[in-house]
């Protein structure tokens, strides 16, 4: 039994290193979790490794709806593409890491997604990027990705600006969710769409307009909602005209319904039966949908028979909305089920299950706001922080040039000082001066005396006249003698 199990291992290992070998793409829905962490734990080849862990990503985040997990593959898969230096996968994975954190509300979005960005809107990484045969069996956002990049001949071009429009429209969507912010989301929105317009990109193009009608619908502008909702139905309409029965297959479980989102608006706009018909509509194709556009279509149903008193149908509706929100894990939505479930519950009499539902309602509530609250407080320190780093900056500019002008000050009154000594040393040293030069000249008078009675033969008049002349000399000596003491 030990041995059949080991071998049965042993040949799961094999047969995905084949099939990479290979490269044959293999889609997450053809394997398990485990035998992807199976082969991850086998494996020493850190590309594969960083294409498996993406697998194991995709896994949790489309297939099982683990956002928990999901983060901690991404945030691996962030890792080793830095690591091994594929910076296109880096940007890509900071995109996903933002996604899960923009869901949760998580104050560090916008800072994860302005990585992402910063890192993609360099065109050198277009250098960066995985081998050929590793890019083949990756999976991006959706398979279908991996055929558009087909499609383009693998354009390491193409890849980089998919990325980085995918990065505008979430840091977009996220300045309408963690940090509203009209003006933001509108600029950013733009650069995706001008990017998806010129790469001719309609999938994306639409799902620009739809983050923008969503953004409308959640603050209560409906006309401006129902507007880009409009855009991005005919952008959809034109996208599913393709001539191509292959590319028409490969979009079918990629381009979403915008039934629901218009229904959505058309309902709180009043207009109930246009409502119900795009509801009924979206629900026929419930299987191409998004899980979240189908969680839409069953609150409004709940919402639309329980303004019609049609208890029983919204109860039926609101129900199966609050397990597809649990299935994929959004509080907001979980929120508002669980609400709605509490005012059908109260209605019927069933004051069990009401409470219940509105404990439930009452605590994401609180949760949300608590989340919401938390990532403000941190924006707010963040901000704050900034400030004060740029004062102290300012701060120890004016110290630094405070002490400057002190130096200089010191310097200065040092220079004054000098020349204050200089001044007076010169005035010194012009005392003596003056008194040699004074002597000096009476010296000379007397001298050209004493010549004179010399010529005149009276030596006593010469006699008494030198004696005046070695006066004056030993008076200069001592002058010159007390000055050098001094």
């Amino acid at each position: 039994m030990y041995l059949k199990k080991v071998l049965t291992i042993f040949a799961l290992i094999c047969s995905v290193h084949i099939l990479f070998a290979q490269i044959t793409p293999i889609r997450p829905e053809q394997r398990t979790i485990d035998s992807l962490k199976q082969a991850l734990f086998t494996t020493t080849n850190d590309t594969l490794r960083l294409v498996l862990t993406n697998e194991l990503r995709y896994n949790y985040f489309k297939v099982n709806t683990n956002f928990d997990s999901t983060l901690i593959y991404s945030r691996q898969v962030f890792a080793l593409a830095h690591r091994l230096g594929y910076k296109i996968d880096e940007a890509y994975a900071l995109d996903m890491i933002g996604d899960i954190l923009n869901f949760q509300h998580n104050e560090n979005t916008l800072e994860t997604f302005f990585k992402g960005v910063k890192i993609a809107e360099d065109p050198q990484i277009e250098n960066k990027i995985l081998p050929r045969k590793y890019l083949e069996l990756m999976t991006y956002w959706t398979p279908y990705f991996t055929s558009l990049l087909k499609k383009n001949n693998w354009s390491h071009h193409y890849f980089r600006l998919a990325i980085l429009g995918s990065l505008y429209q979430d840091l977009g969507h996220a300045y309408g969710k963690v940090m509203p912010n009209r003006q933001r989301l509108f600029f950013y929105m733009s650069k995706a769409y001008e990017l998806y317009k010129s790469q001719k990109d309609t999938l994306d193009w639409a799902l620009t307009y739809e983050n923008i009608a969503e953004y409308f619908y959640s603050s209560n502008q409906l006309d401006s909602s129902l507007c880009y909702a409009q855009k991005a139905d005919t952008l959809r309409r034109i996208y599913n005209k393709g001539d191509s029965n292959y590319w028409k297959n490969k979009r079918k479980s990629v381009m979403r319904n915008t039934n629901p989102l218009l229904a959505a608006i058309y309902f709180k706009k009043g207009n109930d039966s246009l409502a119900l018909h795009l509801v009924r509509q979206a629900i026929q194709k419930e299987s191409e949908n998004d899980q979240w556009w189908n969680w839409l279509s069953y609150f409004i149903l709940a919402e639309y028979f329980c303004k019609n008193s049609i208890i029983d149908s919204s109860l039926y509706y609101a129900t199966k909305a609050h397990k597809l929100a649990i299935d994929i894990n959004s509080q907001d939505n979980l929120q508002k089920t669980s609400a709605l479930l509490a005012k059908l519950y109260k209605k019927t009499g069933v004051s069990d299950s009401a409470l219940m539902y509105y404990e439930k309602a009452l605590a994401l509530s609180n949760s949300l706001n608590d989340a919401n609250k938390k990532a403000q407080l941190q924006r707010q320190r963040k901000k704050a922080n900034k400030v004060l780093q740029q004062k102290n900056i300012e701060i120890e500019h004016a110290l630094q040039e405070l002490k400057a002008t002190q130096a200089q000050l010191i310097q200065q009154e040092k220079m004054a000082s000098l020349g204050e000594l200089t001044a007076g040393i010169a005035h010194e040293i012009q005392n003596p001066l003056n008194f040699v030069n004074n002597f000096s000249e009476v010296n000379i008078e007397l001298i050209d005396e004493m010549q004179q009675a010399l010529q005149s033969g009276n030596a006593e008049e010469a006699f008494s006249i030198s004696n005046d002349l070695k006066d004056n000399e030993q008076k200069i000596i001592i002058m010159v003698n007390v000055q050098m003491q001094s």
